[in-house]
């Protein structure tokens, strides 16, 4: 069970008992379920944002190897064997991007 469906069901049991209860003290376990809510919220919105910029930094890189291959292809003093590896290589890199 994820945490906030755990933690939904939680503030729905402190709702109902609240209801019940004269000292408050569900009152404050439904404000500290809320704030829990809020926080893991925007944890996972920050959780999110990361990942996107470490696929964006990935391509990235995968570009940066792509163009240096080519300058290997271009500019090096390469043999059959080598610039057959390269060209895998190159070929695996535009695949993933």
């Amino acid at each position: 069970m994820q945490i906030n469906e755990l933690n939904t069901q939680l503030m729905n049991l402190a709702i109902n008992q609240a209801k019940f209860d004269k000292t408050g003290e569900f009152d404050k376990i439904l404000q500290n379920l809320k704030e829990i809510k809020d926080e893991s919220n925007s944890l996972d919105s920050a959780i999110s944002n990361a990942a996107k910029e470490a696929n964006s930094d990935a391509k990235l890189f995968a570009t940066f190897d792509f163009m240096q291959a080519m300058n290997q292809l271009l500019y090096g003093n390469l043999d059959d064997n080598d610039r057959s590896k390269l060209l895998t290589k190159m070929e695996k890199i535009a695949k993933s991007v």
